[in-house]
């Protein structure tokens, strides 16, 4: 019986992170870190800042870093980031790094307000118009925000520590929410929705994969009829199969 793998997840209290320590506290021994150590029991006041000596450490003693810490100022976001790919890059063990990107480091390519997403946003796209629409890991970066183009610069910068040795798979998630009302008052978002269910399923599918790629990228949201976004790449790389779909009844049964 082989041991469970060792995991560090940062930004622990947060919503994506509650559904990977859902997924994985079971099967893995799972290490949380959060700002404020009041989240968990267990949880670990780290700030990924400044604090370099407690990263260095715990990097060191973890096979796989699940980095889902957020912050609103994009500074401190990127340098949480950045601190943890060189503490991974640091330590003899060379753990994987799941980079927290977004589909907003790609989201210039849809326009809800233009051919073809126009249709997709009104959920009256034919198959080839979606097929046409679809967006791939292939496209060259083209963010729609600050924040899009905050998670862009992330992404290069994991493949240059990629190509330095170490281990990264970049994940571009799309919307994933408590709230009902997103689906109204948020144009097109039963097209990038992440469902409940499928981030569980997703972070399960993580853990259990044989990745030998020393970087790659994946969107993740759930098989939504209307989904803009190439979900292959997740499904070749972690055998990932979505189930739910943000144009169906399917969020108003859990949420």
């Amino acid at each position: 019986m082989t041991d469970p793998r060792k995991i560090l997840i940062t930004g622990a209290s947060g919503l994506i992170a509650g559904f990977a320590i859902k997924a994985l506290k079971e099967s893995c021994e799972l290490t949380l870190v959060d700002l404020d150590d009041t989240a968990f029991v267990d949880c670990i006041a780290l700030d990924l800042r400044i604090d370099s000596q407690t990263l260095d450490d715990l990097c060191s003693t973890h096979d796989m870093i699940i980095h889902l810490a957020f912050s609103k100022d994009h500074t401190d976001d990127i340098k949480m980031a950045e601190n943890v790919y060189r503490a991974a890059m640091k330590a003899d063990s060379k753990p994987s790094v799941i980079m927290a990107s977004s589909i907003h480091a790609v989201g210039g390519y849809w326009d809800w307000q233009k051919e073809p997403y126009r249709s997709i946003l009104n959920k009256q796209a034919s198959a080839e118009t979606l097929k046409n629409a679809l967006i791939g890991i292939d496209r060259p970066l083209y963010p729609n925000s600050v924040y899009g183009a905050s998670k862009g610069y992330l992404e290069l910068l994991g493949k240059h520590y990629a190509d330095q040795g170490l281990q990264v798979v970049v994940v571009r998630y799309g919307g994933v929410t408590h709230e009902l009302d997103f689906f109204e008052k948020e144009p097109g978002f039963h097209s990038i929705w992440f469902s409940h269910g499928d981030t569980i399923h997703f972070f399960q599918c993580l853990v259990k994969a044989e990745i030998t790629q020393q970087y790659s990228v994946i969107f993740a949201t759930s098989k939504n009829r209307f989904g803009i976004h190439d979900l292959g790449p997740a499904e070749q790389l972690l055998n990932y199969t979505a189930s739910d779909d943000g144009s169906e009844q399917d969020y108003k049964n859990e949420l």
